[in-house]
């Protein structure tokens, strides 16, 4: 799976299939080029994603963890160059 997405929204459909298929517990996403008001959704997977600040589309990071696995959420690591979601 390619991790950096490069634009998540346009590859959610191939990602729900590849996260099931592979039957993946946690996947972290780099590049997700996506703002605060974008809605991303996988069912069966909870996510934890860090926007660029600015709240423009570019950079990011996400984890889609699956629903099934017990996981709290850690502050995000967020500075204009750097953004980490943890768990």
């Amino acid at each position: 799976v390619k991790s950096n997405a490069d634009g998540i929204l346009q590859h959610l459909d191939e990602l729900q299939e590849v996260l099931n298929e592979k039957k993946v517990v946690i996947a972290p996403i780099s590049e997700t080029y996506i703002t605060k008001t974008s809605t991303l959704k996988i069912f069966g997977f909870n996510i934890i994603r860090v926007d660029h600040p600015d709240n423009t589309a570019h950079r990011g990071a996400a984890l889609f963890i699956s629903n099934k696995t017990d996981h709290f959420t850690l502050p995000a690591y967020l500075t204009t160059n750097i953004q980490a979601a943890s768990t």
